[in-house]
């Protein structure tokens, strides 16, 4: 009798323990995850069926949400959820893709980057020109970095082997000493991007009396978008 009210008393002790313990141990199944908003600039892209076919895909993958694909401009913008899909592996996953004549994609990341002493200003100083790729080029992962003529995009190339983050660009960026103010998708984006041009006979097939097929096949009659 006396052993039975011992392991009773026991059994309490621990189920009051364990019960402490999830108590104050927070629930991290029903936290949302934090998505960030990125652009990436494409080089391949033949068509609208084109982009279409690389959407869908990058849809399917974990992580990845709200993407769309553009002819023109040529870039995919989506939301990340980095903990699952970091900046790089996004890149590297359209890397990874063909559009309908077969050929990889090349994407780039791209960052919008402003300065407070240049706020206003149609071009960042020289010395944000200077500043920019040095501090991009110091990160882990990033191989190359161009400015467009106003210094504040950057296009990005990454190392698909290292999982680059826009936590870790941003955070170079902000340290630096200019104190870079960041963005991965654009501030001021144009009123209208669309898959095709069909009206100038860039769509696909447009003009050409050619398809694009979706299947990745070969030998579709698109004509190249200019630029691409």
């Amino acid at each position: 009798m006396r052993q039975t009210l011992i392991f009773t008393l026991l059994a309490l002790a621990i189920a009051t323990v364990v019960t402490a313990l999830f108590a104050v141990t927070p629930n991290k199944t029903n936290e949302k995850p934090v998505l960030i908003p990125v652009t990436t600039s494409v080089e391949g892209f033949q068509c609208a069926a084109c982009a279409a076919k690389l959407q869908t895909y990058l849809g399917k993958q974990k992580g990845v949400s709200d993407v769309k694909a553009t002819v023109k401009p040529a870039q995919v913008t989506a939301m990340l959820d980095e903990k699952v899909m970091p900046a790089g592996k996004f890149v590297a996953a359209i890397n990874g893709q063909k559009n309908a004549h077969g050929k990889l994609y090349t994407a780039s990341f791209i960052t919008y980057i402003d300065a407070e002493m240049c706020k206003g200003q149609q071009k960042m100083c020289e010395g944000c020109f200077t500043e920019i790729p040095k501090v991009l080029k110091g990160v882990k992962g990033v191989t190359d970095v161009t400015l467009d003529e106003t210094g504040r995009i950057a296009t990005i190339k990454l190392d698909p082997k290292v999982e680059v983050t826009t936590t870790v660009i941003a955070g170079a960026l902000k340290k630096s000493k200019f104190n870079f103010i960041v963005s991965f998708t654009d501030p001021k984006p144009e009123k209208s991007a669309s898959t095709g041009d069909t009206e100038n006979g860039s769509g696909c097939g447009m003009g050409s009396g050619g398809s694009c097929p979706m299947n990745g096949e070969s030998g579709g009659g698109c004509p190249m978008m200019s630029g691409n």
